[in-house]
């Protein structure tokens, strides 16, 4: 990415958007009301993405997009598991900044630091509240690894979130640190559980107790 490159992309951002919205939303109206709201907001947070992306670019960081919604797909043998199972997952943005991969899932939500912090590894399957975008972003990180045959001691990778509602925090990556060998080591023995739970036919999925009002 160039200055350059940013300038022109934010000439075309507003009319993509549009484009976008015409194609989801059909014969709906977005010049006025509620959907005219959304529609400049929309607008709005690409615009202060694409302003932090030219800062980055003005602080002298080298951006290069490597790939964009990208389907990663992976056979891993697990303990227990009498056969190999497919992972599959797509990326929103793989890019290299400064020649360190980052692997980046945009969430259109607040997100903060905190909330890609791993304290306890047994938790990151089971509670979905506190783990789930540590869990989603270390899922990525798992098949990128495994499909390009990464050597993390080798090859340096970062796997996380850019919030739009929260840019000034910038890219905001698991653990706050890259991921290590041993971080997808642990990642994968609380994948492994999770599969024996769902594969293991003496055991059964319970479903959380659900209360109905009538």
């Amino acid at each position: 990415l160039t200055e350059t490159s940013i300038d022109e992309i934010k000439t075309r951002s507003s009319a993509e958007v549009k484009k976008w919205f015409l194609n989801e939303f059909g014969n709906g109206n977005i010049a006025s009301g509620k959907n005219f709201l959304i529609f400049n907001v929309a607008n709005q947070f690409i615009d202060n993405f694409l302003q932090q992306e030219l800062l980055m670019i003005k602080q002298g960081k080298q951006i290069k997009i490597l790939l964009l919604e990208h389907d990663l797909e992976t056979l891993v043998e697990f303990e227990g598991i009498d056969f190999p199972v497919c992972l599959k997952g797509q990326v929103d943005r793989i890019d290299e900044v400064d020649g360190v991969i980052r692997i980046i899932d945009y969430k259109t939500g607040k997100v903060v630091q905190n909330e890609l912090i791993i304290k306890d590894w047994d938790l990151i399957t089971s509670d979905y509240k506190k783990y789930s975008k540590s869990f989603q972003v270390l899922f990525y990180a798992l098949l990128y690894s495994r499909t390009y045959n990464l050597e993390l001691n080798i090859t340096a990778l970062d796997s996380g979130v850019i919030s739009f509602k929260n840019l000034r925090s910038g890219y905001l990556r698991v653990n706050n640190r890259r991921i290590s060998k041993e971080d997808l080591d642990n990642f994968i023995i609380q994948i492994n559980k999770l599969l024996l739970d769902i594969f293991y036919p003496e055991k059964y999925i319970i479903e959380k107790e659900v209360n109905f009002i009538s």
